[in-house]
């Protein structure tokens, strides 16, 4: 039973998609540049994961070896803020 509440987040995460399209258009249309609004989001969402990361313990050394990957690997970010 331990797979319904993944399974119900799922679906959740799934439902704020359309949710979080919506807020990024109003910031685009507010700050009258989608670029603005991106980095605000991309911003928020950093301190997010680094608020995460410090309440769950997370050890932030693992980061390090992040810098040792081949440069393709640094694509995700690229393609994430396209």
């Amino acid at each position: 039973m331990q797979l319904l509440p993944l399974f119900l987040l799922a679906i959740v995460a799934g439902l704020m998609l359309p949710v979080q399209a919506g807020l990024n258009s109003e910031m685009g249309r507010v700050l009258k540049s989608p670029v603005y609004a991106s980095i605000v989001s991309f911003v928020t969402g950093l301190i997010a994961l680094i608020l995460y990361g410090f309440i769950t313990r997370m050890p932030f050394g693992n980061l390090k070896e992040g810098f040792t990957l081949p440069w393709y690997f640094w694509m995700g970010g690229v393609l994430g803020a396209v």
